[in-house]
């Protein structure tokens, strides 16, 4: 190893630092080498602080001085704490016999026996397995890029069909490689869906989809080559409990009180309520009462009766996609209106009396939904 005498030095009678000067001594200097110094004696390096700082032992006996040359002289530590360090390892493994028993070894668990290695457990001797539907008893399970098992695949997986090649795992795809996921999923058509797959038999898959979001689940088995639709799973992400205690299907959905509105599911759009008189509410900041399914719901007693009529008019009706969404809100103002129920024995109906306020329950309403783009970054199928 070449002597290092790069730089200058300060040394202090009496002290036992070093201070350097364009030094570089992390990387070139080592505990237990000897500096040369400017008195001409050898102080052993007890400890290299940083690049321009060491400490020595003794003290510097010398007078002191600065821009000083030095050497630092490398002893034959290395090589007795190498010998050292060998021995050592020899001593834990119980490898004396190493050289001449090892290749002796007529199996595996012998030549791990020898070396000391015959306590690591099965899974650091066992293969991985090598495809999707690598079956091999005793493989350990690893992933397969788009096929998923046990690691979440690429985009392109089609969870659509049930092809053989499915695998038991997890596995993820989007909208535009699944046309047929449900289309009312969180997200882009480039968002990402999760599904657990479940391979029961030779030729049947089960699929349990776990969406980017609230609302969503589904659920849905076939055999190979069959075609077969998911099956919407009920969750608080996309129902509701309406003022009578019924769940509902649910978009964003208000519960209008008297004096407030409860709103949920709303993303891009604030609604809030103005009450204008008695049994008059107007609701503004939405896209309007739902176009597919129910829209509105009033409470009603044990026997189904209605506590009070309710009629409603908005200033615009949008228009929505074929899933009954809008791309941008609409800003509608929705009035709601409730009255006392009065029957009349000519009709048969129980007809609008005098405005009544909502006391003590609520009306359960649904809107239409704006669509969502990703939060996170659009992906087609990069990985």
């Amino acid at each position: 190893m070449a002597w290092y005498r790069t730089g200058t030095v300060t040394v202090t009678n009496g002290s036992t630092t070093v201070t350097g000067a364009s030094t570089a001594w992390v990387a070139n200097v080592g505990i237990g080498e000897g500096l040369l110094a400017p008195d001409g004696r050898i102080y052993e390096i007890t400890e290299v602080v940083s690049n321009t700082s060491l400490k020595i032992s003794p003290a510097y006996l010398g007078s002191g001085q600065s821009g000083q040359a030095y050497t630092i002289v490398p002893t034959q530590s290395y090589i007795r704490d190498l010998a050292a360090q060998a021995a050592d390892l020899i001593n834990r493994y119980d490898m004396s016999s190493f050289g001449q028993d090892f290749s002796k070894a007529s199996n595996q668990n012998q030549a791990l026996q020898k070396l000391g290695l015959d306590n690591l457990g099965t899974a650091a001797t066992r293969d991985a397995t090598t495809s999707a539907t690598d079956n091999t008893s005793g493989r350990v399970v690893s992933v397969q890029g788009n096929n998923g098992w046990m690691g979440l695949g690429g985009s392109a997986y089609p969870m659509d069909n049930f092809a053989a090649v499915v695998p038991s795992g997890f596995v993820r795809g989007t909208k535009s490689n699944n046309p047929e996921l449900p289309s009312d999923l969180p997200g882009s058509s480039s968002t990402f869906q999760g599904a657990i797959a479940v391979k029961s038999s030779s030729s049947f898959t089960g699929y349990l989809l776990i969406p980017a979001g609230l609302g969503g689940s589904a659920w849905k088995g076939g055999s190979d080559g069959s075609s077969v639709q998911w099956h919407m799973l009920l969750d608080t992400g996309n129902t509701t409990v309406d003022g009578s205690g019924f769940i509902k299907e649910a978009s964003p959905i208000i519960e209008l009180y008297d004096d407030r509105i409860d709103a949920k599911g709303f993303h891009n759009e604030t609604p809030s309520m103005t009450k204008l008189n008695d049994g008059v509410y107007q609701i503004t900041g939405t896209s309007g009462l739902a176009q597919k399914g129910w829209y509105i719901e009033t409470p009603q007693d044990r026997n189904g009766n209605k506590y009070f009529n309710c009629d409603w008019e908005q200033d615009v009706t949008p228009e929505v996609d074929d899933d009954g969404m809008v791309d941008e809100s609409a800003d509608v103002t929705l009035t709601i209106r409730t009255y006392e129920r009065v029957w009349n024995p000519a009709t048969g109906l129980w007809e609008n009396g005098d405005p009544v306020d909502i006391e003590h329950r609520f009306i359960s309403l649904r809107f239409v939904e704006v669509r969502q783009d990703d939060d996170d970054e659009d992906v087609t199928d990069a990985e």
